[in-house]
Formats: C-alpha cells, structure tokens, sequence
C-alpha cells in the first residue's frame, strides 16, 4: 500500500514540476537547461513542453 502512496505521491510532485516549468518558460528569462536544472525535469521533458507551449500560442 505504501508503494502506491509513493507513487502518488511521485506523480504529484512531477505534475507540479510540469506546471512551475510551464511558468518558467512563458517567463521566457531561464533557459531550457536552468529550468530543467531547477524543477528537476529532463532536458528532453522541458523541450517537449517548451513545444506544446509554442503550438497552442
């Protein structure tokens, strides 16, 4: 039981690490290595929102 939990939990905190990045970019100030150096996503992970981001605008 406490695995799932930990993978809520994981998804969660993921999701919110999503969502601040997705900030960051619109902010356009950091680029895509500082952001994924502070949310602590893949490089590969801000690029591909950084994307989606640029398609609906």
């Amino acid at each position: 039981m406490s695995r799932i939990f930990d993978e809520i939990r994981a998804e969660a905190a993921h999701e919110c690490s999503l969502e601040a990045a997705g900030r960051l970019l619109a902010d356009n100030r950091f680029s895509h290595e500082e952001i994924a150096k502070y949310t602590e996503l893949t490089l590969d992970e801000i690029e591909e929102l950084a994307r989606k981001i640029a398609a609906s605008s």
